[in-house]
C-alpha cells in the first residue's frame, strides 16, 4: 500500500522539506543518460504535433541540472524549474548565466499561465508531493496535447521519511498515474548508471525507472 506522511500544516511540511535539502545538499538525483533517454521519447514521438520549439518544466529542480540536460539536447528549447528552495546559484538570468533558472514554486500549486502550456513535465520529486494526486493532476494539467510526462521512480521511493513523504511501489507510481483523467502510461524507461569519479551528473550510482504518461 501506498504511504503518505501527514503534517499538521503547510508550514510542518515546508520545514521537512528544507530539513532534507539542506542534509542531501545539491547534488542530482538523476543521471545524463536518464535525460538523455527522455529526450529520445520525446523525438520519436509518431504523433508528436508540438510547435517548433520545445518547451518543459522539471518540477523539484533544486539545482536545475536537468533542465540544462534537455536544453542540451532538444534545440531548440524553453525549459526551466521549479523549487519550494531553489539553489541560490541558480536562480539567476539563464541567458547571461547559460544555466537554467529555478524558479521558487510549491509544485502541487497551480499556475493560470501554465495550464496547456509545455511539450514534457519531469520530476524525480513526486516523493516530496503533500498530495501525490493533487500534483499529478496539476502537472497533466500543464500538458499540451500528447504531452508527456516523466517520473522518476527509484527503489528508495517506496519508503517514507522526514521530507520524504510519499513512498510507493512502482506498480502504485503507475496505477496512480493511470488513474489521473486524460493521461496514460505508456512506456517505462529503464536507466542503471555507475558512480563515476569526478562527474558532476553520476557522483552517485543511480538505478531508477522512468514512468513514461502521454497526454491524450
Amino acid at each position: 500500500m501506498p504511504k503518505l506522511i501527514t503534517f499538521d500544516d503547510y508550514d510542518a511540511w515546508y520545514e521537512a522539506q528544507a530539513r532534507t535539502l539542506g542534509r542531501r545538499g545539491i547534488g542530482p538525483y538523476f543521471t545524463d543518460v536518464e535525460i538523455w533517454k527522455c529526450c529520445d521519447k520525446l523525438r520519436f514521438r509518431p504523433d508528436c504535433t508540438f510547435d517548433n520549439i520545445w518547451k518543459g518544466v522539471c518540477h523539484g529542480a533544486r539545482n536545475g541540472l536537468e533542465c540544462d540536460q534537455f536544453r542540451e539536447h532538444l534545440i531548440p528549447i524553453s525549459c526551466f524549474g521549479t523549487d519550494i528552495e531553489p539553489y541560490s546559484g541558480r536562480s539567476g538570468d539563464p541567458e547571461n548565466r547559460g544555466e537554467s533558472e529555478v524558479i521558487k514554486w510549491d509544485f502541487s500549486m497551480q499556475r493560470s499561465e501554465w495550464i496547456k502550456s509545455f511539450d514534457f513535465v519531469y520530476s524525480n520529486s513526486l516523493d516530496h508531493a503533500r498530495d501525490p494526486v493533487v500534483a499529478l493532476n496539476i502537472w497533466s494539467d500543464q500538458l499540451v496535447k500528447y504531452g508527456i510526462m516523466f517520473i522518476q521512480w527509484a527503489p528508495g521511493d517506496s519508503e517514507v521519511g522526514g521530507g520524504d513523504c510519499f513512498g510507493a511501489s512502482l506498480y502504485e507510481y503507475i496505477f496512480m498515474m493511470n488513474g489521473i483523467e486524460g493521461l496514460k502510461v505508456e512506456d517505462l524507461i529503464y536507466v542503471n548508471v555507475p558512480y563515476e569519479r569526478n562527474s558532476k551528473l553520476r557522483r552517485r550510482g543511480n538505478e531508477a525507472i522512468v514512468i513514461v504518461g502521454v497526454k491524450e
